[in-house]
């Protein structure tokens, strides 16, 4: 995020100011506590240490992507290149012919 000015400071200062004044503050969210972190924390490395244990196969990609519009790009550029070669071999001989 880019920094802000001393304009946008000023103008928050202000803003804040006047929600002071009508009673109004911030809720910011607090973090949870310690003891709540440390109970999920033990829970989660519980779980890891089961799924550790379980071995799965590596799946094998049987199915093919179907890539179409690619095969039907290619022959689009490679017969505007042929196009192209042949234009400037006829352009060449018309040219340098005489």
């Amino acid at each position: 995020m880019p920094k802000k000015t001393k304009k946008q400071k000023l103008l928050a200062e202000i803003h804040r100011r006047n929600l002071k004044e009508k009673g109004l503050t911030y809720n910011f969210v607090k973090p949870p506590s310690s003891a709540i972190v440390k109970n999920v924390s033990n829970e989660v490395s519980e779980k890891t240490r089961k799924i550790d244990f379980i071995v799965t196969k590596p799946q094998t990609l049987e199915s093919t992507p179907e890539y179409d519009y690619l095969k039907q790009d290619l022959l689009k550029i490679f017969l505007y290149t042929i196009f192209a070669l042949i234009s400037q071999g006829v352009l060449y001989y018309l040219v340098y012919r005489s």
